[in-house]
């Protein structure tokens, strides 16, 4: 079945997967949405350590699962998605940009988190460690930076710091 929505994606459902494409977008830059855990979520949140008020950024924020554990935590939490639809469905639209994290400056922030994948680890660890000043912390799941040991590890979750 293909459905096309307001001339920006294209969603194919097969079976019980659903495949979500933006111009052919996510699929050369970015991480296909997969959304994380409530418990992995909170090992994210919690790995941080930083102080109330905080500001932190999740990159590719999806359904806002992170955004509104951060919310909840007390940290100035934003996010960065590409799909217009998920934007909308997170119901977080003044705390989640429609933007491409990769354009946008995120040297602003005292935290990143990241769900990526392996084929944008690379990329996203040179923009990161070149943007970012020197103190931020990064949490990812699933996927480690190549070129950088995690100074902490819980499962799947990593934490690395500039």
């Amino acid at each position: 079945m293909l459905i096309f929505l307001y001339g920006l994606e294209i969603l194919v459902v097969l079976g019980v997967f659903i495949f979500v494409v933006i111009n052919g977008y996510s699929i050369i830059w970015g991480a296909p949405y997969v959304s994380s855990t409530d418990n992995r979520v909170r090992k994210m949140v919690a790995m941080l350590g930083l102080k109330k008020g905080a500001r932190v950024a999740d990159l590719g924020a999806g359904n806002g699962i992170i955004v509104r554990e951060l919310l909840a935590k007390g940290y100035d939490a934003y996010g960065y998605e590409i799909s217009p639809w998920l934007v909308w469905r997170s119901g977080l639209r003044n705390r989640i940009f429609l933007q491409d994290y990769w354009r946008a400056d995120l040297s602003g922030y005292q935290a990143i988190t990241v769900y990526g994948i392996p084929y944008i680890m690379k990329r996203l660890e040179k923009k990161l460690w070149k943007e970012l000043p020197k103190g931020t912390k990064i949490v990812s799941s699933s996927f480690k930076f190549p070129g950088k040991k995690p100074i902490k590890e819980n499962g799947f979750v990593y934490l690395y710091k500039i």
